[in-house]
């Protein structure tokens, strides 16, 4: 460290250097000073410090220990409050020459965390906080690692931080293994302890911990792609997923049957036999008897049974009468917010107006008309009906609609 002095532009017999984390001025007489007087310290802009003379041994003696982050060599300013006179100008050449200064660095270490290829350590540092330190690994003797510190997060001046250093470990440890950590710049071991098996069980606990932590989050995410599986296909037991693909095959056959018929059409070939259509008369549909996807498993009350409706819905109503001209659906009520003006419906892919009417008590009743150009010869009616929205009550994950009580074929 270098010092010069400029007073009023002429030079000076005081001097400055730095001893025990403080920079100390000592002044040759009490005429180059006033009584009460005081030193402020400056690195660039930044106040570092201030210290009052001592009038009888003619020094002040001011703390670097706040001394803020800075880009070495750093040059230290200061400034005689009394006279505004600026003192000499100190040069700190590196971070290792100011720690250097201090006799015996304060840092208290301690073991945080022993894994198979790592070894943390946790050392709360008073001495110039702000700055990261490198430390040395000893095992058993022998120099295995060096680590540099990480600081945490802090705000303002921190009078100490609680740095962590990770060292990686070229071998296990084992119980009765001497660890010492050593703080190079200053030659002083922060840390010297046993390892136990107290030590070497916690990477196993720890590991325990994670995998305990990873089952619940796949448990918890798997938990929630069953509730939308759910939501989407209404799948609550085997049974229904046999009940499901019975009704996927129902509507590709159906699918075949239409390309088939304009086939037949265009080439004037002759199409195979329908099914005779049931007996004039009203089929109805109770909800156990609902086919189709996009809603609910039953429910049952003191007002019967019924099913929710998802947002979109697809029914399948098998032998309808050759006399029926429409389907009309029953619901007890809708859910907050939806709207039944607003579904839009189709019967075996052709757009149909709903006829909507509203009760007193909330109930609705929605009729589609069966458009007899999609009549289909197996005398069954795909109908349907898409929201346009959807209420999630907070108690519950599914997206419903309506309450469905029942259908009408007539």
């Amino acid at each position: 460290m270098a010092a010069t002095t400029r007073r009023r532009g002429q030079s000076s017999p005081l001097q400055a250097h730095i001893e025990n984390g403080a920079l100390v001025y000592s002044f040759p007489n009490k005429a180059a000073i006033a009584a009460d007087d005081s030193v402020d310290v400056f690195l660039d802009d930044h106040l570092v410090g201030t210290a009052d003379v001592d009038a009888d041994k003619l020094v002040a003696q001011v703390s670097l220990k706040q001394f803020p982050p800075a880009e070495f060599p750093a040059r230290l300013r200061g400034l005689l409050r009394s006279t505004n006179t600026e003192l000499p100008t100190t040069v700190v050449e590196s971070f290792a020459d100011l720690l250097k200064s201090v006799a015996t660095p304060e840092v208290k270490a301690r073991i945080s965390e022993v894994e198979q290829q790592s070894l943390t350590i946790a050392a709360e540092i008073a001495d110039f906080p702000e700055y990261p330190r490198e430390f040395v690994l000893i095992v058993n003797g022998l120099q295995v690692g060096a680590g540099t510190s990480e600081l945490p997060t802090y705000v303002g001046r921190p009078t100490s931080l609680t740095h962590k250093i990770r060292f990686s470990l070229p071998v296990l440890l084992r119980d009765g293994d001497l660890v010492a950590v050593i703080d190079p710049v200053s030659s002083r071991t922060i840390l010297t302890v046993a390892i136990t098996w107290m030590n070497l069980v916690g990477p196993v606990l720890n590991a325990l911990e994670t995998l305990r932590g990873e089952h619940q989050k796949a448990t918890e995410e798997l938990d929630q792609f069953r509730s939308r599986l759910d939501s989407f296909t209404n799948i609550t037991s085997e049974s229904a997923i046999f009940d499901r693909l019975d009704l996927y095959y129902h509507l590709l056959s159906e699918r075949l049957d239409r390309a088939l018929r304009l086939v037949y059409e265009r080439t004037g070939s002759e199409a195979p036999e329908t099914v005779p259509a049931p007996a004039d008369g009203i089929r109805q549909i109770q909800p156990p008897q609902l086919e189709g996807i996009g809603f609910y498993q039953v429910e049952a009350g003191e007002g019967g049974e019924w099913r929710w409706f998802g947002p979109r819905v697809t029914l399948l109503f098998r032998e309808v009468p050759s006399s029926a001209s429409s389907v009309r659906l029953s619901f007890d009520r809708m859910a907050p917010g939806v709207e039944p003006e607003k579904i839009r419906a189709t019967i075996d892919g052709i757009e149909v107006a709903a006829a909507v009417r509203s009760g007193a008590e909330g109930d609705c009743e929605i009729a589609l008309p069966i458009d007899r150009r999609a009549w289909r010869p197996d005398a069954t009616v795909i109908v349907q009906l898409v929201f346009a929205s959807a209420h999630v009550p907070q108690s519950d994950s599914r997206a419903v609609t309506a309450v469905f009580t029942g259908a009408e074929l007539v």
